[in-house]
């Protein structure tokens, strides 16, 4: 392999090692619904 010219290897990598990330189009189409945390409350201090 040489270092010249190798912008498809570059690119075959980078895709390869870009796989974790993937998402199937099943899961792109259906989004889920975001849950909205509850919020924080203020802490009571007895005086």
């Amino acid at each position: 392999i040489s270092k010249t010219n190798d912008d498809v290897i570059d690119a075959v990598r980078y895709a390869y090692m870009m796989r974790r990330f993937a998402r199937m189009m099943r899961d792109i189409r259906k989004p889920k619904e975001k849950k909205i945390p509850a919020p924080i409350r203020p802490i009571t201090r007895g005086r």
